[in-house]
């Protein structure tokens, strides 16, 4: 009489029939959550940070056509990520500055000067120098193809800002070839003497430094105007 299959048997015959029987895991309805494998992860690769206010302003002045009001947009930045002290102020004013950009917010002008009825474009090579000795003074050099234009005059630097009272215009053209010398200074004379008998008391031009640094400057003029240099 045969024996009758032992246990270990029926087990060991069951999973011999397994592959061949129709088994199928259903699948997960959950939403896949599978992360990235850890060999495709960059660890060098980041975002690149934001440029600063400064270096989105300069990048923003050397293109051929700058917006207006990108360029104020970044002035109000940078002026309040850092106001200067007065000490600073001054010390840092001293040297020579190269004006890269000017505009006037009230009446929504940019690229032109006009100090004492002198049109200055910011288009022309316009530098500034600023010296203590023999007395603290200012002069502003234009230099364009058809000449040079030279406006300058004692200075008081009072904190951050500083009272310029013009004295000096000189003018240099070339006409036919021939360079033209023009002393024009008796006309800031008959300017300042007219405001002094209106009551003025030679501080009605004045320059507020709202942001500098050891290579750039901004700053406010009475007449609404801001102001854009670089140290040369």
């Amino acid at each position: 009489m045969p024996r009758p299959p032992h246990l270990l048997h029926l087990v060991v015959a069951l999973l011999l029939l397994l592959p061949s029987l129709p088994f199928s895991i259903p699948a997960d309805p959950r939403p896949s959550t599978s992360l990235p494998s850890l060999f495709s992860l960059d660890p060098f690769s980041r975002p690149a940070p934001n440029p600063s206010p400064r270096s989105a302003l300069l990048s923003e002045l050397s293109s051929p056509s700058p917006s207006s009001s990108t360029v104020l947009s970044l002035v109000s930045a940078l002026e309040g990520s850092s106001s200067p002290s007065a000490d600073a102020a001054g010390k840092k004013l001293i040297g020579d500055w190269r004006l890269l950009y000017t505009a006037n917010e009230g009446r929504g002008t940019a690229g032109t000067i006009v100090a004492k009825g002198v049109k200055v474009a910011s288009t022309d090579r316009t530098f500034q120098n600023l010296r203590l000795l023999p007395f603290p003074s200012i002069t502003n050099v234009v230099e364009s193809a058809g000449g040079r234009v030279e406006v300058g005059g004692p200075v008081t630097l009072d904190g951050k800002r500083a009272y310029v009272r013009f004295d000096r215009l000189l003018i240099e053209r070339r006409i036919l070839g021939v360079s033209v010398a023009l002393d024009l200074s008796l006309l800031f004379a008959c300017v300042n003497n007219i405001q002094k008998l209106r009551g003025g008391d030679g501080r009605e031009n004045w320059l507020d430094t709202t942001y500098i640094d050891d290579g750039m400057r901004i700053g406010r003029g009475n007449k609404g105007s801001v102001f854009v240099l670089t140290k040369v």
